[in-house]
Order: structure tokens, then C-alpha cells, then sequence
């Protein structure tokens, strides 16, 4: 199990390139905060292309790796070159599925710490055409983070399952709804 208090990198800036849902949000935020360095997060989900890069290389930048390969910058691709790359899978194809449909239904990507848990446990309503179009959208999120080893050199591969372990001081895992295994079986009927 990988905790984060292991990891040593000897080189910066650090690029953290996931598919959803593989638990790289909670990964980056502590590596930010053993490290010192600011980290931007998933700076290509707003439109434009051309971010500040900060003046050194001491950051942090958490991307999906679809965003990074077709919207980062020339200068940003050759930092990554440069730079420590993480890339961040999930090998239960099943629960990340799942996972992206609760968050997307409830409308809620992260789980603050100080959330009122209360009201979570409902059963997610359960819309067919909905749960197909996360499976697409999932397997196509995860061949470009297969895809990126092909484009950079992976520092440290991880899985979400080798992850599970490490505390976030902000955020905690997404609540399950009461109808969880039932969603499973759908996505798995679907796969």
C-alpha cells in the first residue's frame, strides 16, 4: 500500500495525470502539502489553454490525461518531459464506473471533511441511458491515460487500490448510496 509519506521525488515540477475517479485529487494534495509547492488542479477544464506557469519548477500540476494530451501547451508538454510524472489508474473498472455516476448524478465531484454525511446514503436514482454514457466516457478517459506512457516517461504508476490508504486533511472518499451494489450490477451487465 502506498501512503504518501514514501514517496521521493527527485525532480519537479510533478504532473499527476489520471483518469476520474482514481483518486489523484487526494494524491496531489498530498504531495503538495509534503512538499511545500503549490498544485494546480485540472487547469484545462476552464477554457483557456495558455495558464501562467509559475516562474520555478516547484509545483504541482493534476490533470486527466485526455485534457493534458490535447489541450497543455507546448512548454507545459516539455515540462512534463522534464518533470515527475505520476499516473494514476484504477483497476476495478467496475467501481470507477460506479463512482463517477453517483458523483455525477449527486452533482458533487469531492467530499469536503466537514460535510453533513446525512442524506448521502439515499439511493442514487438509477437512469440507464446515464450509466451507459459513463461507461464510454470512462473507457475513453482510461486509452489516453494508457496512452500517455506512450507520450512521457511515468515516474510512478499507481493504482487507486494502492492509494486507498492515504489521509487527506480536506477530503474524504465518496459516500456510497444505499443502492450502491445495485449500481455495480448494472455497469457490469453494461461491460
Amino acid at each position: 500500500m502506498f501512503d504518501g509519506n514514501s514517496i521521493v521525488i527527485n525532480k519537479f515540477p510533478i504532473f499527476v495525470l489520471s483518469s476520474p475517479r482514481t483518486g489523484s485529487t487526494v494524491l496531489a494534495e498530498a504531495i503538495s502539502i509534503k512538499f511545500n509547492i503549490p498544485w494546480i488542479n485540472e487547469p484545462y477544464l476552464i477554457k483557456s489553454t495558455s495558464l501562467p506557469i509559475p516562474a520555478d519548477s516547484n509545483y504541482i500540476m493534476k490533470s486527466m490525461a485526455r485534457d493534458f494530451l490535447l489541450s497543455s501547451s507546448p512548454e507545459i508538454r516539455e515540462n512534463a518531459k522534464t518533470g515527475y510524472v505520476i499516473r494514476t489508474r484504477r483497476s476495478n473498472l467496475v467501481e470507477q464506473i460506479a463512482s463517477m455516476y453517483i458523483a455525477d448524478s449527486r452533482n458533487r465531484m469531492l467530499y469536503h471533511k466537514d460535510i453533513d454525511p446525512r442524506g448521502y446514503n439515499t439511493p442514487v436514482p438509477i437512469n440507464l441511458r446515464r450509466v451507459k454514457i459513463f461507461v464510454k466516457f470512462i473507457n475513453r478517459h482510461n486509452y489516453f491515460t494508457h496512452l500517455i506512457s506512450q507520450k512521457l516517461n511515468i515516474d510512478l504508476d499507481l493504482d487507486y487500490e494502492e492509494i486507498d490508504g492515504i489521509n487527506s486533511p480536506n477530503l474524504i472518499k465518496t459516500i456510497r448510496p444505499d443502492n450502491y451494489e445495485e449500481i455495480k450490477d448494472i455497469v457490469k451487465g453494461l461491460l
